[in-house]
């Protein structure tokens, strides 16, 4: 981890995620091989302790070759340093595992009231959304470099959240397309993936992707918050609202199955996203105000519209064939970038998608 710190250090994004690209790759691809012929649990597990390996080993050559950086094992330790990071880093450690207890709870909180159906169907959901945030969260982390020199150089937080928008304009493309796909096509998708009996399935992951059109959109904010140090409230508010998800899930559960839960995490998130925000613009002094008039009131009420139309196609002709989905996929795809690119992009923005 320390490589890839460094690999973003220097701003070297495209070899370090190229790097995790072809792990993830030969990951599956030796993992389909190994299952094709009848290997076990240990080959799986010795495959990806592989590819991992590998690229380590890549990352640390570019590194020391191209960077010209080196480790010095027999250094002395800065007790400075080592105070700073084992403070920032426990609260980073509160932080992920706040964020997996929203989640990962509710499986536990199903089994106990709902039984093996509801917990299968939410497994469901919750394996879309992590596909939903694999994509959609692409940006992520490559910012930090950036972020820290406006800090450094003294920028003014207009400036910053100047950046914020630029950013997030671009990331809610990517990301509000992604959801209102499944917005528009998720239910047919789910019947035709697993059956009937997982339909409840959509709902949940609508539940659990509706916070995602904020939370992928603020990376600059959140980066903010890294830079300068912040991460202890991040924290607590993750804390209450892990607690406030366990709390609502154990109540709405026992009735509504696994959407109980879903719109026990929906209404968590919802609260954190609002806290988040007032302190976004409080404590750290970004216009946020100004950030939803240009990013989101400027772009999803013009995405909503493919989204309108393929839902009101799948309605009159519901796509029942994986041939009349792809279809309908195609049609969505095409509207939405059709829509993106002449009412959404301003003229930076085409300009930039022009370069590639």
């Amino acid at each position: 981890m320390p490589i890839s710190g460094i690999m973003v250090a220097y701003e070297k994004f495209a070899v370090s995620r190229i790097a995790d690209f072809f792990c993830k790759f030969f990951s599956i691809l030796f993992i389909i091989i190994c299952l094709l012929n009848g290997y076990g649990l240990y080959s799986l597990v010795a495959v990806n302790g592989f590819c991992a390996f590998i690229t380590a080993v890549i990352k640390y050559v570019y590194v020391n070759k191209k960077l010209h950086i080196s480790f010095e094992l027999s250094a002395k330790l800065d007790k400075t340093i080592l105070h700073e990071i084992t403070a920032f880093s426990i609260w980073v450690f509160v932080i992920g595992l706040a964020q997996r207890l929203i989640v990962n709870i509710s499986p536990t909180i199903l089994g106990v009231f709902c039984g093996a159906d509801a917990i299968a169907v939410f497994s469901i959901a919750v394996a879309l959304e992590g596909y939903v945030w694999t994509f959609a969260n692409c940006l992520n982390g490559l910012f930090v470099p950036k972020v820290s020199q406006y800090i450094e150089q003294g920028r003014d937080k207009e400036s910053i959240t100047d950046t914020m928008i630029q950013v997030g304009r671009f990331q809610l493309y990517i990301a509000g397309s992604i959801i209102f796909g499944i917005l528009s096509l998720g239910y047919p998708f789910i019947k035709l993936w697993v059956g009937d009996s997982f339909e409840n399935s959509y709902f949940v992951v609508i539940c659990l992707l509706i916070p995602n059109l904020i939370l992928l959109t603020q990376e600059i904010a959140n980066t903010l918050i890294w830079v300068e140090n912040k991460v202890k409230f991040r924290a607590l508010i993750y804390i209450a609202c892990g607690f406030i998800s366990t709390m609502l899930s154990i109540i709405a559960a026992p009735r509504f199955g696994a959407i109980g839960c879903g719109m026990a995490i929906l209404c968590s998130l919802l609260i954190s996203i609002i806290v988040m925000n007032r302190f976004y613009s409080k404590v750290l002094h970004l216009n946020i105000c100004r950030f939803y008039k240009d990013c989101h009131l400027r772009i999803v009420p013009i995405m909503l519209i493919p989204t309108g139309i393929v839902v009101g196609l799948s309605v009159l002709h519901f796509p029942n064939t994986w041939l009349k989905l792809i279809l309908y996929a195609v049609l969505f795809i095409t509207l939405q970038l059709i829509f993106i690119y002449t009412m959404c992009m301003n003229k930076s923005e085409k300009s930039i998608l022009k370069l590639f």
